[in-house]
């Protein structure tokens, strides 16, 4: 069973630490990787000790769940590498 999350900054820090599973309903963490409304468009995926980060533009909510997965890191100390929705739906298939 998911984990349900009360706001999208508790699934951002949740990811930050290393969650594999929860959300809200807009915003949710799979495995490695944290969506936006759904699997077409992944926020970002851990690799290795870095987050590659979807920096592609799609909608003001989504942009705002990348700032506040962005910001979550950033207080992690964890370093995010920016990557185009294209190359990171890649990624995720590796």
């Amino acid at each position: 069973m998911m984990k349900r999350f009360t706001n999208n900054r508790q699934v951002a820090q949740a990811f930050a630490e290393g969650a594999t599973k929860g959300g809200t309903k807009h915003l949710f963490i799979e495995g490695p990787a944290i969506f936006s409304y759904g699997h077409h468009f992944p926020v970002a995926k851990r690799e290795g000790i870095d987050v590659l980060l979807n920096t592609s533009k799609y909608s003001m909510t989504t942009s705002h769940h990348q700032g506040l997965v962005s910001a979550a890191m950033a207080s992690h100390g964890i370093r995010t590498i920016p990557m185009s929705n294209d190359e990171l739906k890649k990624r995720l298939q590796e």
